[in-house]
């Protein structure tokens, strides 16, 4: 089970990505906005942020800042991209985040992240 910080202006998208995550077994808080995650992060860290990186990944260099400052490594960062932008995205971000997954695909990719980063803390914790 993973902690989960999924934000993404679209409020559908994410209520629904938050559904399927939690039917998976892990805790995930859906949030709009950045100023919202900001808040939520004062009190929780979450086993992976999960963010919406919008065209070409303008919206996510906020994002990442502030997932940066509250603790959180490019190796915990996923980005949803729009189809057709992933490498563009990937190639401007690099290692400052995990993974760039299309942003309307299916959930399994991001579920294998998810179980992949959640190995990976239990071994590093014990």
């Amino acid at each position: 089970m993973a902690s989960l910080l999924l934000v993404d202006e679209d409020r559908d998208s994410c209520q629904l990505a938050k559904r399927v995550l939690s039917r998976e077994g892990h805790i995930a808080e859906a949030l709009a906005m950045p100023q919202e995650a900001l808040a939520w992060l004062g009190a929780n860290v979450p086993s992976l942020a999960i963010a919406s990186a919008g065209k070409y990944g303008e919206k996510a260099r906020a994002t990442l800042e502030l997932f940066k400052k509250a603790g959180i490594s490019g190796s915990r960062i996923v980005l949803l991209a729009e189809t057709g932008d992933l490498a563009a995205v990937r190639r401007s971000f690099g290692d400052s985040v995990l993974a760039v997954i299309e942003k309307n695909s299916s959930f399994e990719r991001l579920i294998e992240l998810i179980h992949t980063v959640a190995v990976e803390k239990k071994a590093t914790t014990r």
